[in-house]
């Protein structure tokens, strides 16, 4: 890397490394988890087949029912906020926040039902 950018050994700062690093065409972005298995061809075939056969009941005219869970806590903190000078921008909070889950069921002509629960749930809890 000094080589193509021309730089000698003492003028490398971490500054240099990161406008170095952009200049190749690299940005600093928020990791995501990736399964290694997502994009494999036996796991494009199984999406394939179950496409295929909720295509199938549709055209039998089944209908469907829909279940869809989501989790929350009361645990909130600012991704950013306002301090004076030098001085840490820093939130005091309580160290148990509850959480709560939603567990919702609907159809095309719309909801069934919901259900919330205090703490968190598996689905070998419900089911």
């Amino acid at each position: 890397m000094l080589k193509e950018f021309s730089l000698s050994d003492n003028e490398i700062c971490l500054n240099t490394v990161q406008n170095m690093v952009k200049l190749l065409g690299f940005h600093h972005k928020r990791s995501q988890k990736c399964s290694d298995k997502r994009n494999i061809q036996d796991t494009k075939d199984k999406r394939f087949r179950l496409i295929e056969e909720i295509l199938n009941h549709f055209q039998i005219g089944r209908k469907f029912i829909y279940i869809d869970e989501t989790g929350f806590n009361t645990f909130v903190l600012p991704l950013a906020g306002y301090a004076k000078g030098s001085e840490r921008c820093v939130y005091e909070y309580k160290k148990r926040t509850k959480n709560f889950s939603v567990i919702a069921a609907m159809t095309e002509d719309g909801i069934l039902g919901y259900q919330i629960f205090q703490k968190g749930t598996t689905a070998l809890e419900l089911f």
